[in-house]
């Protein structure tokens, strides 16, 4: 293959071409402002979740600082700050799930947090209006990685690990009852209802859009992931 050009002129319209377009990208990017960012938090505390309400009024954020566990509600016109959540000891020279806890909205007055409490898992539904809590149970879960609440709030997206498995599961929030929707080997991560409808998009791993995957799709596990989507309303396998 022949361009019947130098090849250091080659290197030199290459090296040209690259940095014009890095320029533009610099040029476009603003880099934000300090006194923009609406919280700070010392360097020996952990975020573990971060989620705005669905009016984006309320920021709501989770600090794990060595194992204990807090809960913040922010309003984003005013900036005050209110503690609405505590839970478990601040442990030295151990290791601790910094992941915990899980935070998203049911709606705009009631904030749903996964802790891991006494060896098992639950959803604290916190109410702004009457500051209480529901405490409901999330059996059978070995490792709870993310929720998504729906528009009207009545079901839950869980992606949790269960026999070796990260899989997605549907929980109806009144009923506390939790129903496995994949069930396979892949890493089914990340799952997000789409607004003001009953699909969920998540992330994954898994090499096929079908629910059904045979003993050879198995072996293609990869680390490469994309985003699928599940309608609740079908019986359809293909994603």
């Amino acid at each position: 293959f022949t361009l019947g050009v130098p090849f250091k002129q080659i290197m030199l319209e290459w090296q040209e071409y690259y940095t014009t377009m890095s320029n533009q990208v610099n040029q476009s990017f603003v880099t934000p402002e300090p006194k923009s960012a609406l919280l700070t938090i010392n360097s020996s505390k952990h975020i573990s979740a971060i989620s705005f309400s669905p009016s984006a009024s309320l920021l709501a954020y989770a600090v794990n600082q060595e194992g204990k566990h807090e809960v913040y509600i922010r309003n984003v016109e005013s900036g005050s700050t209110e503690r609405v959540y505590v839970e478990g000891y601040r442990v030295n020279d151990q290791k601790v799930d910094k992941d915990m806890p899980l935070l998203d909205w049911m709606d705009d007055s009631t904030l749903g947090i996964v802790d891991y409490k006494r060896g098992n898992y639950v959803l604290e539904l916190y109410d702004l209006t009457t500051k209480s809590k529901l405490t409901s149970p999330l059996r059978n879960l070995e490792k709870v990685n993310a929720i998504s609440f729906s528009a009207n709030g009545r079901l839950a997206a869980l992606s949790a690990n269960r026999a070796g498995k990260t899989d997605i599961y549907l929980l109806s929030v009144k009923r506390n009852k939790i129903r496995r929707l994949t069930n396979d080997y892949f890493d089914d991560l990340d799952p997000s209802f789409i607004p003001n409808t009953n699909t969920i998009i998540f992330s994954s791993n898994r090499t096929s859009d079908t629910l059904t995957v045979d003993e050879e799709g198995m072996k293609k596990l990869t680390s490469n992931f994309n985003n699928f989507s599940f309608n609740l309303d079908t019986t359809n396998m293909v994603l």
